[in-house]
């Protein structure tokens, strides 16, 4: 076999690895916020609550969502390159083609914007929501049976 293509085959095959895993995990946190923010913002709706099945979905769109990104390269779309001191491959970001350009912009919106800006929105919501919920407790403090508001040392065991 030829030594310049096992180099440059063992140079995709670690650049796509390192890309995919690179955006799933980024897009499980994601999807991990996406999940929290509806588990505590909206706790008794039915059709917000996360079932196996739902589970199973986000888990696939993570990985489907990372996979087209990442096999773009394979697939002729910019390409990967050795970086760095040459041992790791990644995707030709400093290449000066106009196309390869958009693609890094667009990766760079894919692996990096959108799940910053899911996570970052959705830890501000839940920022918000037990922030209202502690105003409102706070006016109107939870009651006893006897109608004396509840403290914390009512709950201290005697």
């Amino acid at each position: 076999m030829n030594s310049k293509f096992d180099n440059l085959t063992g140079c995709k095959v670690y650049g796509f690895l390192g890309g995919l895993s690179g955006t799933a995990s980024i897009m499980t946190l994601a999807a991990i916020a996406v999940d929290r923010y509806t588990v505590i913002v909206f706790p008794l709706n039915p059709m917000k609550r996360t079932t196996s099945a739902r589970a199973l979905l986000m888990a696939l769109g993570v990985w489907v969502y990372s996979f087209v990104f990442s096999s773009l390269p394979l697939l002729g779309v910019n390409g990967y390159v050795p970086e760095g001191l040459l041992t790791s491959c990644s995707f030709d970001y400093l290449s000066p083609d106009t196309k390869d350009r958009i693609f890094v912009f667009v990766f760079f919106l894919a692996a990096f914007v959108v799940p910053l800006t899911l996570i970052v929105n959705s830890y501000a919501r839940i920022f918000r929501t037990v922030r209202s919920a502690e105003r409102l407790e706070m006016f109107n403090p939870p009651q006893s049976k006897n109608g004396m508001p509840l403290t914390r040392e009512s709950f201290k065991y005697k």
